[in-house]
């Protein structure tokens, strides 16, 4: 499984990409600037990440790329902290801080609010969070799937595969449910597939155009070798037939010879 990882500046990066490798997975990194670097399409899902130097509020002038790309890509996206904000505003929610101004921080318990996947096998509801910003408005085609004594914890696309949880599963993963639920993400993934793979036509994704190619260099060896072995039998058959028929060819020239001869003389 391919998995784009985008950067948005987290203190939690390292802990993002052991999660997300935890289960064998490919992890693509790229700073969310550079997005339209890469086709988002080319990757199973896409990740992103939390963020602790700007926040979505007053600066989306930084995020304008990304929440573009969170609008208009097919690809599932599992969004935490910061990314659970963008997606927000990429589907027109709103965001407000909590009084004062303040950080809520530390390990809680989520209720959920309805049945959901993304719960599954998980008994203990605990998460670990530590963020200013919560929702205020519901982004459209969105629904609540839990929630927690400071609000949405995390909602879902009513028709795409779009996660986002406002708590941190790559943190404390030995005394939180943060693991499971990013698991289960993965398990939905795999099961209802990339949308493009239903569809006719779509385009090559990363590894199958480097099957592609190591399909084409295989051939082209093949050919290759097939025709430099060709070559070397018909030089060694045209130097066994001049073995085998020059000397026949030399008697039978030279008995022409002696019936042009007698002929002349008649």
């Amino acid at each position: 499984m391919d998995i784009l990882l985008i950067d948005n500046k987290t203190k939690h990066f390292e802990e993002i990409k052991t999660l997300a490798k935890s289960n064998g997975a490919s992890v693509k990194i790229i700073k969310c600037k550079n997005i339209d670097l890469i086709n988002p399409e080319d990757f199973d899902f896409i990740i992103l990440s939390g963020g602790s130097r700007y926040s979505v509020m007053g600066n989306q002038k930084k995020y304008v790329k990304e929440i573009e790309m969170i609008k208009n890509t097919k690809t599932p996206i599992f969004g935490i902290c910061l990314g659970f904000q963008l997606i927000i505003k990429a589907f027109e929610g709103t965001l407000e801080t909590f009084n004062l101004g303040n950080r809520t921080q530390g390990i809680i318990e989520i209720k959920k609010k309805k049945q959901d996947d993304i719960f599954k096998n998980i008994q203990n509801f605990k998460v670990y969070e530590s963020h200013r910003w919560r929702l205020k408005k519901m982004p459209k085609n969105f629904i609540n799937l839990a929630e927690s004594r400071d609000g949405v914890e995390i909602i879902k696309h009513k028709k795409k595969i779009i996660y986002g949880v406002q708590f941190h599963p790559e943190v404390f993963l030995n005394k939180t449910c943060g693991k499971q639920i990013f698991d289960n993400f993965m398990q939905i993934v795999c099961e209802k597939g990339h949308p493009l793979k239903r569809e006719k036509g779509r385009p090559l994704r990363r590894r199958e155009r480097s099957d592609q190619r190591k399909r084409s260099d295989l051939v082209k060896r093949f050919v290759f070798n097939f025709q430099r072995k060709n070559y070397f039998n018909f030089v060694k058959l045209f130097f066994i037939l001049c073995f085998i028929l020059l000397p026949n060819f030399v008697f039978a020239n030279n008995a022409l010879d002696i019936v042009i001869n007698e002929i002349a003389w008649m």
